[in-house]
């Protein structure tokens, strides 16, 4: 959106944030009601209106399967609790 800004990683060597929005379900949701919302999801997500809807607001869609969204929501949990730890921040 702002191809003349350099990224923030270019300042700073391995910055990586990542806003991101997921839909999540409750443990023991059938594998078939998982499969269907994921089906839905991505084809929402692939429709041109919605892709451009979100880009006004600074954001691209992105659909995964629900192993992928795990996997990332594990990898995203590690990464925070790594930067916790090392900046040794408290809660207060």
């Amino acid at each position: 959106m702002a191809p003349d800004l350099p990224a923030i990683a270019e300042t700073l060597p391995g910055f990586d944030v990542t806003s991101w929005e997921g839909i999540l379900a409750p443990a023991g949701t059938p594998a078939a009601v998982v499969s269907k919302i994921a089906d839905e999801i991505k084809r929402i997500a692939a429709e041109p209106q919605f892709a451009q809807s979100l880009l006004k607001l600074g954001a691209v869609a992105t659909s995964n399967t629900p192993e992928e969204f795990t996997s990332f929501i594990a990898n995203d949990y590690a990464k925070w609790q790594r930067v916790v730890k090392e900046a040794g921040i408290k809660v207060e």
